[in-house]
C-alpha cells in the first residue's frame, strides 16, 4: 500500500522575550592555555627543550663522544681466532685495531637526535616562546561577548511536540517507489491545528482536498477519494492525544508524480517498464534475458565453417552493390574496408578485388548480383546485413526498400512480421563494433573454427584408417 507510519516525540525550547536582558562586557579575556603570562607552556617562553637522548650533553650516549666502540667481531682483541683459541690472523673488521666507528653516532661523537646542539626547537611555539592561542599578549577574544562587548541572557519555557507521519500512495503495485522519489509538490500545509488536546484552533481540510483534486484532474479522483477513506480509518492522524494535551497540528504535502510505461516486444514477447517520478526510478516484473539472434543447425554451421572465404567476398559484394548506387560516404567506406581486411588478401589481390567491387552499382543487372551472392542465401541473416547497408547513411530510399523485398522473395516464405524483425536486428547490430557485427554476419566465431578443426580432423583420420586398412589387404594379398 506504500503507507509508513512512525511515532516521534520531540522536545522543542523557546525564549521568552520579556526575560531577554542585556549588559556590557570586556572584549577580551585572559588566554587559558598561557594563564595569561604569554609565554609557551611547553617550553616555558624559551623557544627550545633539551635533548631527551643525550641530556643536552649534546654528545652520543653510546661512545660518551669518542666516535668509537669496540669491535663486536673480535670482541676488541684485535684478532681473529679458530676454534682451538689459536689467532689466525688480524680482525679484517677493524683493520686489528679492537675498535670501529661507533654505530649511535657513525663516528661523529654527537647526538644524532639533535645534531650536537644538545636542545630542540619548540613545535608549539616554532622557537620563538610566545603562547600560539594570544600569540605572547596574554589574552584572547571574550568567548562570551566573541568581541562584541556586550552579551544577553534570557529564560527558556520547553515543551514536548508529539508528531506522527504517514506516507499514502494509493493501492497501485507502484505506490512502495512514492517514497523513493519525487515529483511536483501541488500543495504543502498546514490544514489542522490545536493549541491543546480539546481546543482546535482552526481546520481547512475540505479545502486542501479541493485544491489537490484540481491540480490532479478528474484522472486521479479515485486516487484522492482513497486516500479520504484511508485517512479516516486512521483516527490518530486526526486527533492530538487526549493524554498529554500539548499542542498538535496536521500538515499536508501532496506531490505529483509521473509515471511513464514503455511496452515492446523481444523476439516476439510482450514486455513493459516503468519509469516512475523525477528521479526516473526504474520498475519492471521481467525483462528478456537473451536476444535471439539467428538459429543454425550443426550441418549449416559445417557448411558456414567450410565457405568463409567465399562468404565474405559476397558479403563485400553486396556492400559494393547497395553502397555504389549512391557514392560511398565515410561510415560506408569503412564497413566495406574492415570487410575485406577480414579476407587477409596480398596487396595485389586486394587491390584487384576492390577494382572489381567498383562494377557492383545500379549499371549491374540484379540477376547477375543475385548469382554472385547466391552463396549468402543460406541464412536470413543476408536480409539483415542488407538492411545494415542501406540504413548506415540514415537516408533510406524508395530503391532500397524495392531491393530488400527482391531479397526477400529469395527466400520460400518469410512473413511481414520476419521482415520487421530483421531490421529491428539490424539496427541492434549496427550498434555493435563494426568488427564484431562482421564477425557475426560471416560466422567467423571460434565455434566456426572449431567446428572447421574437427571437420579437417575427422576427414584426415578417416584417410589414414583407410590407408592401413588398404596397407593391410595388400600385405596379405
Amino acid at each position: 500500500m506504500g503507507n509508513v507510519k512512525k511515532n516521534i516525540e520531540n522536545q522543542h525550547s523557546f525564549v521568552l522575550g520579556g526575560s531577554v536582558k542585556t549588559y556590557d562586557c570586556n572584549p577580551s579575556e585572559r588566554c587559558g592555555r598561557c594563564g595569561g603570562n604569554g609565554r609557551c607552556p611547553n617550553c616555558n617562553g624559551l623557544g627550545s627543550y633539551k635533548c631527551t637522548d643525550c641530556g643536552g650533553s649534546g654528545t652520543c650516549r653510546k661512545c660518551q663522544g669518542s666516535g668509537q666502540e669496540r669491535c663486536h667481531y673480535c670482541g676488541g682483541s684485535g684478532v681473529e681466532r679458530d676454534y682451538n683459541g689459536r689467532v689466525t690472523r688480524s680482525c679484517g673488521m677493524c683493520s686489528g685495531k679492537g675498535f670501529s666507528s661507533c654505530s649511535g653516532c657513525f663516528g661523529f661523537g654527537e647526538c644524532r637526535s639533535c645534531g650536537g646542539s644538545g636542545e630542540h626547537t619548540c613545535m608549539s611555539c616554532d622557537g620563538d616562546g610566545n603562547c600560539s592561542d594570544c600569540s605572547g599578549s596574554g589574552e584572547i577574544t571574550c568567548s562570551r561577548c566573541n568581541g562584541s562587548g556586550k552579551y544577553q541572557t534570557f529564560q527558556k519555557s520547553q515543551t514536548t511536540l508529539y508528531r506522527k507521519s504517514w506516507t499514502f500512495g494509493g493501492s497501485s503495485p507502484l505506490s512502495n517507489l512514492v517514497e523513493n522519489t519525487s515529483g511536483t509538490v501541488i500543495y504543502n500545509d498546514t490544514v489542522a491545528q490545536w493549541s491543546g488536546a480539546l481546543k482546535q484552533e482552526f481546520n481547512k481540510e475540505s479545502q486542501s482536498h479541493e485544491i489537490i483534486k484540481s491540480s490532479l484532474g478528474d484522472a486521479s479522483v479515485s486516487l484522492l477519494e482513497e486516500y479520504n477513506k484511508s485517512l479516516s480509518e486512521n483516527s490518530s492522524l486526526k486527533n492530538p492525544d487526549a493524554q498529554g494535551d500539548i499542542p498538535y497540528d496536521v500538515k499536508v504535502k501532496a506531490e505529483s508524480v509521473p509515471v511513464v510505461k514503455v511496452n515492446y516486444k523481444v523476439n516476439g514477447k510482450a514486455y513493459s517498464i516503468h519509469f516512475v517520478g523525477n528521479d526516473t526510478i526504474v520498475a519492471y516484473n521481467d525483462v528478456p534475458k537473451v536476444l535471439e539472434t539467428f538459429k543454425v543447425t550443426f550441418f549449416e554451421k559445417l557448411k558456414l565453417s567450410l565457405s568463409e572465404t567465399k562468404r565474405l567476398k559476397a558479403f563485400s559484394k553486396m556492400a559494393a552493390y547497395i553502397f555504389n548506387r549512391n557514392g560511398l560516404d565515410s561510415n560506408e567506406s569503412k564497413l566495406l574496408n574492415l570487410m575485406v581486411s577480414k579476407l587477409n588478401m596480398s596487396d595485389s589481390k586486394k587491390k584487384n578485388f576492390y577494382e572489381s567491387l567498383r562494377g557492383y552499382n545500379e549499371s549491374m543487372p540484379y540477376d547477375v548480383f543475385k548469382k554472385q551472392v547466391k552463396s549468402l542465401f543460406i541464412s536470413k541473416k543476408t536480409l539483415t546485413f542488407a538492411w545494415h547497408c542501406m540504413s548506415i547513411d540514415k537516408d533510406l530510399s524508395k530503391d532500397d526498400e524495392d531491393l530488400f523485398n527482391k531479397l526477400c522473395e529469395e527466400y520460400a516464405s518469410i512473413t511481414p512480421e520476419e521482415r520487421e524483425n530483421l531490421k529491428n536486428m539490424a539496427l541492434r547490430f549496427s550498434k555493435m563494433p563494426e568488427g564484431s557485427a562482421i564477425d557475426m554476419y560471416a560466422d567467423l566465431s571460434c565455434e566456426s573454427k572449431k567446428i572447421r578443426g574437427w571437420f579437417w580432423f575427422g576427414l584426415s583420420a578417416t584417410a589414414i584408417v583407410l590407408l592401413i586398412i588398404l596397407c593391410f589387404f595388400l600385405n596379405v594379398l
